[in-house]
This record gives C-alpha cells, sequence and structure tokens, in this order.
C-alpha cells in the first residue's frame, strides 16, 4: 500500500515538470517570432528609405503685370431711395402701388379718407367769413371815431378851446385810439384764419401720397383700411428707389487696408447669385467716419456700379477687391517659391519670405530676393542673379 502511494507521487512529479518544458517551448517560439517580425519591419523601413527619392518642383521667374488688390465685403445698395410717409392721420381708402411697381412722379400711390379734413377746411371758410365780417365792422367803427376826433378837433380850435371841453376831447381821443386797435386786431384775426384756412387745405392736399420721383417701390408697408397716426413721427408708407439701373456697393475697409484705398481705383466683386459672374465699379467714395464693431475698425467705401440687366439687387452681399495698384513687366514668383525651405536647412525666421531656391548640380542653392508688391499668388522680386526663365523651387514631391 504503501509503494503504490509513493509511485503515485513519483508520477506526478515526473508530469509536473513535463508541463513545464511544453511552457517554456511555448514562450520561446513566441519570442522568436516577434523578434523576426521586428527584423523584417527594420528591414522593409530600411529598403524603402534608400529607395524612396525627393522630386524638386520648379517654376520659371517671369515677367508679369500684377494687380494688388485689398479684399472688403459689403452690401448693394440703390444710388438714391426715398422713403415717402404722411403728415396727416386718417384711414387709407385706397393703395394705388405694390411691391416692384414702376412709378412716375405724381402718380397716386395712396389715399386717406378725407371727410374729417373737408371738414375742417369748410369750418375755417366759414370762420374766415366771421372774420372778413368782424374786420369790416372794426374799420367803418374806425372812420367814425376818426371823423368825430376831426370834427372835435376842428371845433376846438375855432372857439378858442371853449368847446368841446379838454376831457371831451380826451373821451374822443381814446375812443380813436380804442377803434384802431380793434381795427389791428381784427385785421390779425383775419390773417390768422386765412393761415387756419390755408393749413386745412394743405392737409385735405396731403391726404393724397404721390411719388416724388420716377423709380420704382422697393418696399410697401400699407394696405386698404389701415390707420395711419401723424403726431410726433411721420409714418413711412412707401420706400422708391429712382434708378435700379445705377447701384453702388458700400463695401467695409479694414483700418489695416485703408491707406492704400482711395477714389477712383477701379473694384471687381461676385454676388452670391451668381457666382461665376464677376461685375465692375470704381470708387467714389471713401468716408472718413468710421464703423466700430465689437472692437473692429472699417471705413464705409462706396463703390459705383453699373446695372443695366438688372441682376444686382439691393441687400445683395457681395466680396470684392480693390485693386490698389497696378505693377506693370516685373520679375514675379509664385508665392510659394518664398514661402519654400528645403527639407534639412533651419527656416530663418528673421529672412523667412527673403530668399528663393534653386537647382544646382540637382541640390537646393539659396538666392536671397527683396520681396515687394504681390497679387496674392505672385510676387514681384528682385535680386542679384536673379533672371527671367530661370527656375526656383516651389515644392517637392516623393517618388519610388
Amino acid at each position: 500500500m504503501q509503494n503504490s502511494y509513493q509511485e503515485s507521487l513519483d508520477i506526478s512529479k515526473q508530469l509536473e515538470k513535463e508541463g513545464k518544458k511544453v511552457e517554456i517551448k511555448k514562450w520561446l517560439i513566441v519570442a522568436i517570432i516577434f523578434v523576426g517580425m521586428i527584423a523584417l519591419g527594420a528591414y522593409f523601413m530600411t529598403t524603402a528609405g534608400k529607395n524612396e527619392k525627393i522630386k524638386y518642383l520648379t517654376a520659371a521667374i517671369e515677367k508679369k503685370d500684377l494687380l494688388v488688390k485689398v479684399s472688403a465685403t459689403g452690401n448693394i445698395e440703390p444710388t438714391n431711395t426715398v422713403d415717402v410717409g404722411i403728415e396727416v392721420s386718417g384711414t387709407i381708402i385706397e393703395v394705388g402701388a405694390d411691391f416692384n411697381q414702376q412709378v412716375k412722379r405724381g402718380d397716386i400711390l395712396a389715399r386717406l379718407d378725407t371727410t374729417k379734413l373737408e371738414s375742417k377746411v369748410k369750418n375755417s371758410q366759414a370762420a374766415l367769413l366771421v372774420a372778413k365780417a368782424n374786420f369790416l365792422e372794426k374799420k367803418i367803427s374806425l372812420e367814425d371815431t376818426r371823423n368825430e376826433l376831426e370834427r372835435g378837433k376842428t371845433t376846438y380850435k375855432s372857439t378858442s378851446g371853449k368847446y368841446p371841453s379838454d376831457k371831451d376831447l380826451d373821451a374822443l381821443t381814446n375812443n380813436h385810439e380804442r377803434a384802431l386797435a380793434n381795427y389791428a386786431a381784427s385785421e390779425a384775426g383775419v390773417t390768422q384764419v386765412r393761415a387756419q384756412l390755408k393749413s386745412d387745405e394743405d392737409d385735405l392736399k396731403k391726404a393724397v401720397v404721390k411719388s416724388p420721383i420716377n423709380g420704382i417701390v422697393l418696399d410697401k408697408k400699407v394696405e386698404v383700411g389701415q390707420s395711419v397716426v401723424s403726431v410726433m413721427q411721420i409714418p413711412v408708407l412707401f420706400t422708391l428707389a429712382e434708378d435700379l439701373s445705377k447701384m453702388q456697393v458700400v463695401l467695409s475697409v479694414d483700418e489695416a487696408d485703408i491707406g492704400q484705398v482711395a477714389e477712383g481705383q477701379n473694384v471687381e466683386f461676385f454676388v452670391d447669385a451668381y457666382p461665376h459672374e464677376q461685375f465692375q465699379g470704381k470708387i467714389t467714395q471713401v468716408r472718413l467716419n468710421s464703423i466700430i464693431v465689437s472692437g473692429v475698425v472699417t471705413y464705409a467705401t462706396v463703390v459705383a456700379v453699373d446695372n443695366p440687366r438688372l441682376l444686382l439687387k439691393p441687400g445683395m452681399t457681395t466680396s470684392a477687391d480693390i485693386v490698389t495698384e497696378v505693377v506693370k513687366n516685373r520679375l514675379s514668383v509664385p508665392n510659394s517659391a518664398l514661402r519654400f525651405t528645403p527639407k534639412d536647412e533651419k527656416k530663418d525666421e528673421k529672412n523667412q519670405g527673403k530668399q528663393v531656391w534653386i537647382l544646382e548640380n540637382n541640390l537646393p542653392k539659396s538666392l536671397s530676393v527683396a520681396a515687394q508688391k504681390s497679387d496674392g499668388i505672385f510676387t514681384a522680386i528682385s535680386g542679384e542673379g536673379i533672371k527671367e526663365g530661370m527656375q526656383v523651387i516651389i515644392g517637392t514631391q516623393k517618388e519610388q
């Protein structure tokens, strides 16, 4: 029994040893595979690096005319707009124009109910008649007192001051002065009532709103039956544009660029409605008053634009380029040539953009240049050894 137990114990120990050997073999195999993969990857990377070549992309230095531009955004506006309002209160009984309608000067745009206004005119007319009658009465009274005073003075003189008495003569004089004052007051009353009548008649005329210009209706803010009240502010009923074949673009030019902008400069711009069509204009005004929004300072610049096809409409947003200078027949390179630096070279931040690179014996060589005006794509340059037709590096491309 004891021998059997001992044999079982020996067998267990032998199996445990065999299991450890198998586990060690597995780990050795995994380690060998891992090391092999690393070695294989290193080999391919080294081979690829040796086979990879760098191709330099070049462009020729050429003489070009450069348009130096300043970019800005803005909106299209009519050259002349008129807000047509009404100076009297009432109810609209007629509207004679609608959106986009062509109107001529004198055309009726709207009409008020004139019942109350006509009544005021009639009252003023009656008041004028009363004032005139009162004036006539005061005039007659003035003549009477003047005649009595003259007779009193004549009698007083002929009687050597005995008749009438001084008191009676003073009374005649006072009556005449009083009549004269009443006459002047009645005359002023006539003038006042006549002015009121004219005002009421003008209000009656203003109840009919007429177009002050030949143009087109851009906006209508009134309908039949609507009440308008003209007390503290004149209500605007219509907005008219005089001529949409002549428009203007109001650009917002950044303060950093405004020094380059002046009247008479040409402007090229686009609108979203016609992305493939370029429009032209000319600056007519650079306004001195600045506009500050969220700390950004801009200046309004007005551009006159011909709009014969009426493609441009009020309010459209524009993206514009102002041609501030034309640089003619200057040696120029693509801007990418001024930004290029070979991979193994360190960028000189102080001299960045003031050198170009050429190929000499298939290796990059730098040439110092003076960068001048740019149109955003090409830059005019000058420098020793710079010639037309010379190839400058603008970038690189990897080859296998």
